[in-house]
């Protein structure tokens, strides 16, 4: 938490007034990621071609993660 709070220039108590613990913030940070993914998606139109929705869609995730790559948590 030292360190954290020292990288994010915060007191620890403020640290804990937003956070019960690391895991707490963990799990804020992937639900952040989840919520941008999902609205990235929702921007994605429909086709009448399922295949053509299948390509937009996974090149959209591609670039995502590409434009995103040092913002993203890897899941383990």
């Amino acid at each position: 938490i030292d360190e954290i709070s020292r990288y994010a220039r915060v007191t620890k108590g403020a640290f804990y007034h937003h956070f019960s613990n690391k895991k707490a913030l963990l799990r804020e940070c992937y639900l952040l990621q989840v919520k941008h993914a999902v609205q990235k998606l929702d921007e994605v139109p429909t086709y009448d071609d399922k295949w053509q929705e299948l390509t937009a869609l996974f090149s959209l995730c591609v670039d995502h993660i590409y434009q995103c790559k040092n913002e993203l948590i890897p899941l383990q």
